[in-house]
């Protein structure tokens, strides 16, 4: 990201492996730039599988329109939630596929009836685009069909157990735990906290936006659509 950038800016060619070697050297010094790496070369956990909740009345992803699988327009969206230290808080996560632009809201529980407010009250007060929204088999999204009536807004729901029909909203969940490791207490985190990290993420260069920022791409594409 940092190279594609300085590429994008300056004109300056420079490899990974050259920023890698000063980070190392820094850290032979005494440095702490390392730290700031994402991958500290922890074994991920084996996940346990979570029976699927019933929902009724679901769009499977299988009917979702060209436009939001092959990302080439905004609006639409990835959405989950993160839970927080005991599960007793949580956060809801919005990522846009085309320009991975991402929203976070602390919510207090992760009812049905608290999410679809959450998302209802996202869907009422942005001025983004909102065509359609993508989420697992969890039974917090149980109110969709209410949703969908209001905002007037396709909902899909992925294959059980294939997280990876929703990579984006999962990688991007793992942005998010860079800050906010497990065991993070979300109920401690103030929503200007929340907000800066959203912040963080959508002014940061992707290598798959050709190291534009997600707000960036975001900016670009409403440009196109105006």
């Amino acid at each position: 990201q940092i190279c594609g950038r300085v590429f994008k800016e300056f004109s300056v060619e420079m490899s990974f492996q050259t920023l890698y070697r000063h980070i190392w050297k820094d850290r032979c010094q005494g440095g702490d730039l390392y730290k700031d790496l994402r991958r500290r070369g922890k074994k991920p956990k084996d996940r346990k599988r979570t029976q699927a909740a019933k929902i009724a009345n679901k769009t499977c992803i299988s009917q979702r329109p060209e436009e939001a699988n092959n990302k080439s327009e905004i609006g639409h969206w990835e959405i989950d939630t993160v839970f927080g230290l005991d599960q007793k808080s949580f956060l809801l996560t919005l990522v846009d596929r085309c320009s991975k632009y991402t929203m976070i809201r602390k919510i207090p529980n992760k009812e049905s009836e608290t999410v679809r407010q959450e998302l209802q009250d996202i869907f009422d007060n942005t001025l983004l685009p909102m065509k359609s929204f993508t989420s697992d088999n969890g039974g917090e999204f149980a109110g969709h069909s209410k949703l969908k009536e209001h905002a007037n807004i396709d909902f899909y729901f992925a294959h059980a157990y294939a997280s990876w029909e929703r990579g984006l909203n999962e990688h991007t969940n793992g942005l998010i735990r860079d800050f906010l490791p497990k065991k993070t207490d979300f109920r401690r985190i103030r929503d200007q906290e929340i907000q800066d990290i959203a912040n963080n993420l959508n002014n940061r260069p992707r290598k798959v936006l050709d190291f534009l920022t997600p707000k960036e791409a975001l900016m670009e594409e409403l440009s196109i659509a105006a």
